[in-house]
Parts: structure tokens; sequence; C-alpha cells
């Protein structure tokens, strides 16, 4: 199929649609288009990044993690 018999396919069931159905089509393509454009990180996030990066530094040990989980979420079967 040919881009331009695409595009009229497209538009002959889009235009088929009731109101209903077109406004929840329009809703999934509007996220699907504004998915694919990506995503940029708010000054806050990229701080929340950074900070985190730093904490790795450390090293901690998977041990160190799973001790620390337990730790915290003692009612979770953590291995």
């Amino acid at each position: 199929m040919q881009i331009a018999e695409l595009k009229l396919e497209l538009f002959r069931r889009i235009d088929s649609l009731s109101e209903k159905e077109l406004f929840q089509l329009y809703a999934q393509i509007k996220d699907i288009l504004d998915t694919s454009k990506g995503y940029t990180l708010s000054p806050e996030e990229e701080k929340a990044i950074k900070e985190a990066e730093e904490t790795t530094e450390h090293k901690y040990t998977h041990e160190d993690i799973v001790a620390e989980a337990k730790a915290k979420y003692p009612n979770l079967n953590i291995k």
C-alpha cells in the first residue's frame, strides 16, 4: 500500500467513527505521538539523578542493599 492510499484508508476509517469513538482514538493517538518525542528531564529530576550517581560512588554491594531492604521492609520475602 502506498503512502497516499494508507492516508486515504485512515481518513475513511476515522471519518466513519462516532463522536465518542473519535475522541477516544484522538486521545490514544495523542498519547502515542507525545511519547514518541522523548522525555526531557526537569531540573529537579536531573538533580535527583546526579545525587543518586554520587551516592552509588560509595560502591554498595548487593548484600548491603538486600540487608537494607530487608530491614526497611520486613514483611516482604526478599531473596
